[in-house]
């Protein structure tokens, strides 16, 4: 039953864009592991993560849209363009993080099980493919990108809040554990997806990665 949290906390209120555009998408399914296969995940990943795709894509939009718009409140009253301006300041940082924090989990897993069955036999699966790749880049470097955000504020963590709230706003900055939450659990999600999907025909290996990452956790805390 683990793997049926996935599959409820997908973003299934978002439609899929892949499907307006191929209708038989069905006859595009790839193989994956059985208990991926009883929670409706495919080994595509288009159809497993079309919906975080397209949240990223709407996120992106409106804070371009924002910055835009920024040039032309220059003559409207002075509180208008100090919210505009909070506004894509909050987007720049802090929206597009978190975007990319909460789909992080599922673009993950999306990717590793394209990257079990790489097909290159239609543009579909080509695209499919090509985005999985650029997509495990991100999972792998994503974290370390926090990481390095993070340090560059060891000696002033208070200042987090300004740009990077959303990467500590709920934790205490003064102490190590609680500012470097965020890249830990991060990779935390990247070791379980790999786990999930490549161990998938090893149960206890699986268990025991598993609890090695909360004692890690358990012990960094």
């Amino acid at each position: 039953m683990f793997l049926k949290i996935f599959s409820l906390g997908s973003l299934e209120f978002l439609p899929n864009p892949l499907e307006w555009f191929v209708r038989d998408i069905d006859n595009y399914n790839l193989a994956v592991p059985r208990r991926y296969n009883d929670y409706n995940f495919t080994g595509l990943f288009l159809e497993n993560s079309g919906n975080e795709v397209l949240l990223l894509a709407l996120v992106l939009a409106v804070y371009f849209v924002s910055k835009a718009a920024k040039k032309w409140i220059r003559r409207l009253l002075t509180s208008v363009r100090l919210l505009t301006n909070k506004t894509v300041g909050w987007f720049e940082w802090s929206g597009i993080l978190r975007s990319l924090i909460t789909s992080y989990t599922d673009m993950a897993q999306a990717a590793f099980l394209q990257m079990r069955v790489l097909a290159f036999s239609s543009t579909v699966f080509m695209l499919s493919t090509g985005l999985a790749f650029v997509t495990v880049g991100f999972v792998i470097i994503f974290p370390l990108f926090i990481l390095f955000i993070i340090r560059g504020f060891d000696d002033h963590p208070e200042l987090l809040f300004v740009k990077y709230d959303t990467l500590v706003q709920e934790y205490d900055v003064k102490k190590k554990a609680g500012r470097y939450f965020i890249p830990i659990w991060l990779a935390r999600r990247l070791v379980m997806s790999l786990s999930l999907v490549f161990l998938q025909g090893y149960p206890y290996v699986q268990i025991n990665v598993l609890c090695l990452l909360m004692i890690g956790t358990i012990v960094h805390s």
